[in-house]
């Protein structure tokens, strides 16, 4: 089964995703892929 990262899950800092593809969701969620943004309130605003 594959693991898929979504718009609004949790990072390891206590941030979460804030973009992910408008073409692409999974159980109705966007799919995060690489260069979409994350909030991190250790980093601050960040890309994956």
């Amino acid at each position: 089964m594959a693991a898929y990262i979504t718009v609004g899950a949790k990072t390891t800092h206590g941030g979460k995703v804030i973009t992910g593809s408008p073409h692409t969701t999974h159980n109705g969620v966007q799919v995060a892929r690489m260069g979409d943004k994350v909030i991190c309130k250790k980093c601050k605003l960040s890309t994956c």
